[in-house]
């Protein structure tokens, strides 16, 4: 009875698959290759935006400067170089229904200087009154109050910005007037005072605006202001190369600093001072340079910064809106750039 019912299940299972119907496999249909190019300043990217099954991503490029193209998989990054040029990209996606290519001629502009350090993709103006000697100081490297000598680093570099010849410190700034309190740093006073006893023309202002400021890069000059750095933005930590903005998190009030600004430029819209900050503190980039020197921080960032940070003899003027600024001049009337 049993062997009975085995074979008569059997038969049935074999009979229903022998009748079934399974067809043939399912092939896709072939997918739709594309791409799109973005320009992200100090490279170009470029991405799939493929339509369909894919099981394949083929980059084939062609050009003087092939090298620059680096393929990861559904993207590829493009280096820039030097120069301009043109290249020829095409992308070939596949799957078991067939393939597809979509080619693209992308012209790559010069890897510049505002876009291989951060500022943006088009320059607009520009002017800087270097000049081509060293004259700049990290003032942590100043002798016993280097965190503070803030005061006396930028008088010195203003100095030797006007005189070539001028070779005292930072330390001989500090020790020109010593004051009650060793640790703290100088107010303005000090150092227009310093300035002076050096022969070297000065004269403070009101800061009004960054108009102002720039009005007095144009005039050949540089300016000496103080900052509450807290007010001047942190820079992108995926961009360490990149020379904008602050270097150091300044996370509280109150973090009041003396800088010197010798130039500026406009890129995309956006107004860039060329700053010397001497709080470098040994920091650097890839190539050696110290991250305080040719940095660039953002107007609107200067302008809320200054504002922040008035000297401690306006204090005592009551009702003195504006912060102070010391225009310093060029002794020999050349003007830099």
């Amino acid at each position: 009875m049993t062997t009975s019912v085995f074979i008569f299940t059997a038969s049935l299972v074999f009979l229903s698959c022998e009748g079934e119907d399974i067809g043939p496999p399912i092939i896709p249909p072939p997918p739709v290759a594309c791409f799109t190019v973005i320009d992200v300043m100090d490279y170009f990217s470029v991405s799939s935006t493929s339509t369909g099954e894919i099981s394949e991503y083929l980059w084939q490029v062609s050009g003087e400067h092939q090298t620059l193209f680096k393929p990861k998989g559904n993207y590829a990054v493009i280096d820039l170089s030097l120069v301009t040029t043109t290249i020829t990209v095409s992308l070939t996606v596949n799957n078991s229904g067939g393939s597809s290519t979509y080619t693209e001629m992308i012209d790559l502009p010069a890897l510049s200087f505002h876009r291989k350090y951060g500022l943006g993709k088009n320059l607009e103006s520009e002017w800087s009154n270097n000049v081509d000697y060293e004259w700049y100081i990290d003032q942590t490297t100043t002798g016993q109050y280097g965190s503070t000598n803030c005061g006396p680093s930028c008088a010195t570099m203003a100095i030797k910005w006007a005189n070539p010849d001028f070779t005292k410190s930072v330390e001989d700034a500090r020790n020109a007037f010593p004051i009650i309190f060793p640790s703290t740093g100088w107010t303005k006073y000090f150092m227009t005072s310093y300035l002076t006893d050096n022969q070297t023309a000065n004269e403070k202002m009101y800061f009004l605006d960054t108009d102002n400021l720039k009005k007095q890069i144009d005039n050949g000059s540089i300016v000496i202001l103080s900052l509450d750095m807290h007010y001047i933005r942190y820079m992108d930590i995926s961009k360490p190369e990149f020379r904008i903005d602050g270097f150091i998190p300044y996370n509280m009030k109150g973090w009041y600093h003396a800088i010197i600004v010798k130039g500026y430029k406009i890129v995309d819209g956006i107004l860039w001072f060329e700053v010397y900050d001497p709080y470098s503190s040994g920091y650097r980039y890839n190539d050696g340079a110290l991250k305080g020197r040719d940095r660039y921080y953002r107007s609107e960032d200067i302008t809320s910064a200054a504002y922040q940070c008035k000297d401690i003899t306006q204090a005592a003027t009551i009702g003195d809106p504006y912060p102070e600024i010391i225009i310093v001049y060029r002794s020999d009337g050349v003007h830099p750039h």
